[in-house]
């Protein structure tokens, strides 16, 4: 999934950041099992890269403070923050959601079972001017993405863990190892 919005987004390269301690998700596994499995996900894929700064942090991960630093490292960069639309659903309750609009981009996965509707709440929250996609824009647009290759959202990875106890298909192999061989999500 990566990849392919690599390149319809024309990215040179893609820095995955990993939550360390997420505000609005429950029942994730440590940031330090996060970190491992994204590691080895993009392991071999030289334009993605793994940011390890949130888990580093140790505190509250607020996507913004990442942002302000990132736009603070690349000050004249297009940046795309990407996310699935089941996330985006939520954007407008976000920490600062505004500010990380002021900041960067946002790029909207669909994904099966969370489809992008202009009805949803928040597009509400938007000025209708973001929704018109700009080009090259450094920040402040919404680009919604459906991509060839839906992976399944880690809520969806979680479920069927629990209650199969076999990672789904479509997981990258070597992520697939290492959450059997730590034995998460089993609980």
């Amino acid at each position: 999934m990566a990849q392919e919005t690599c390149e319809r987004l024309s990215l040179d390269s893609m820095i995955m950041l990993p939550a360390g301690n997420p505000p609005h998700r429950s029942g994730v596994s440590s940031s330090e099992h996060r970190l491992n499995m994204l590691n080895a996900a993009v392991a071999d894929y030289p334009r993605l890269t793994v940011d390890a700064r949130e888990v580093l942090r140790g505190q509250r991960s607020w996507s913004v403070i990442s942002c302000r630093e990132y736009r603070a490292e690349y000050p004249d960069a297009v940046i795309y923050w990407c996310m699935g639309s089941d996330a985006f659903a939520l954007f407008h309750t976000w920490h600062a959601w505004a500010e990380i609009l002021s900041l960067v981009n946002i790029a909207v996965i669909a994904r099966s079972g969370a489809p992008l509707s202009p009805n949803s709440e928040v597009w509400q929250h938007l000025d209708r001017d973001v929704l018109q996609s700009q080009p090259n824009a450094r920040a402040g647009s919404v680009v919604c993405l459906s991509l060839n290759k839906i992976a399944v959202s880690s809520s969806q990875i979680r479920t069927q863990l629990k209650s199969q106890h076999t990672p789904p298909q479509g997981l990258p192999e070597p992520v697939s190892q290492y959450i059997i061989n730590h034995k998460l999500y089993s609980q």
